[in-house]
């Protein structure tokens, strides 16, 4: 009887699958999304796109990825129509990055941060960026200058320019959303056209502040350092001290920012100056450092109303920058 048993459970557990598997047939794989007002309707939405065959290889004659936009009146009709349109069912799993258009952020975007917390399609760790003074569609019809899919070198791009220069920050819809539900501001990463010569290219950094979801305005590069070092969020990143019309570089080794007990917020960095040739001292560094952090604390606070901190826009700020040699910084 136990063996009889046995029998039976073995050959159940051989017939079992996966409850919710899916055969990988005409899926269209979306690598990023992008999200502008509408002329017609509310919004426009495009996905930039690479079609998929049955047993998951990419079609080779589509493998240049290409972007589809359709106009709706919430973000769910226009994906919808944009599944309609490509003839096969959108799959999310590999999406990059979501880029909102300068346009819909001043309106709010509130209901479409909404959408991608609460739809089971998007991964939660997908980075959110702000076309800069563009539209999300211009910036997805620029073409990569080191990747094959625009969304991609976006995303890698953002990254990079986090952990290298400390002029950009990863931030996820759920970060956005957490942050409006506890009446505090945010920052996205910006992202801007530029021209090389004939060509246009997209560099990442600065940052678009919002207030209830909304864009009040935006921080240059330089000014999302200093942020950064308000937010204890600089790992690596330049410094560039005018002294006298002469300017020093230094590279910031390491930083942490802290607020003590007295409220002060302490700046602590160790630089490395890039060569031999500068005239700036730690004081000179030091209060460069303490005059830029109150400055950008107050533009975020004051002048944008986009106040993330844990602290008003008066904080005391204390440099504590060492010098650590005079040599190339490697």
């Amino acid at each position: 009887m136990k063996r009889l048993i046995l029998l039976i459970i073995s050959g159940c557990l051989l017939l079992c699958g996966c409850w919710n598997y899916k055969e990988i047939k005409n899926f269209t794989i979306v690598m990023g999304v992008g999200i502008d007002e509408g002329k017609a309707q509310r919004y426009r939405v495009c996905v930039e796109i690479a079609a998929m065959k049955s047993g998951g290889e990419q079609v080779r004659d589509q493998a240049k990825p290409k972007v589809v936009s359709v106009e709706g009146d919430t973000v769910l009709q226009a994906i919808q129509s944009i599944t309609a349109t490509t003839g096969g069912n959108l799959y999310f799993d590999n999406c990059k990055i979501i880029v909102l258009g300068d346009g819909i952020c001043e309106k709010g975007i509130g209901n479409i941060v909404e959408y991608f917390v609460k739809t089971a399609y998007f991964q939660k760790n997908i980075d959110v960026a702000v076309a800069h003074n563009t539209t999300a569609e211009k910036i997805f019809s620029i073409n990569p200058t080191n990747e094959e899919v625009v969304s991609t070198e976006l995303a890698n791009s953002i990254r990079s320019t986090a952990q290298t220069s400390s002029t950009a920050m990863n931030v996820t819809p759920y970060q956005l959303y957490n942050a409006y539900k506890s009446g505090k501001g945010s920052v996205i990463t910006a992202l801007k056209i530029e021209k090389n010569g004939q060509e246009k290219m997209i560099m990442s950094g600065g940052y678009g502040c919002f207030n209830g979801l909304k864009l009040t305005g935006y921080l240059t590069e330089n000014e999302a350092l200093f942020y950064n070092f308000a937010k204890n969020k600089v790992s690596k990143g330049q410094l560039s001290v005018k002294v006298d019309n002469k300017v020093s570089g230094f590279e910031i080794l390491n930083a942490k920012t802290k607020l003590n007990r007295s409220g002060e917020l302490i700046v602590t960095a160790d630089v490395a100056a890039y060569d031999g040739t500068v005239t700036a001292t730690e004081q000179d560094i030091n209060r460069y450092v303490k005059q830029n952090v109150k400055k950008v604390i107050s533009k975020a606070i004051t002048d944008f109303n986009c106040n993330e901190f844990s602290f008003s826009g008066h904080v005391s700020v204390i440099g504590n920058v060492t010098v650590r040699d005079r040599r190339l910084a490697g």
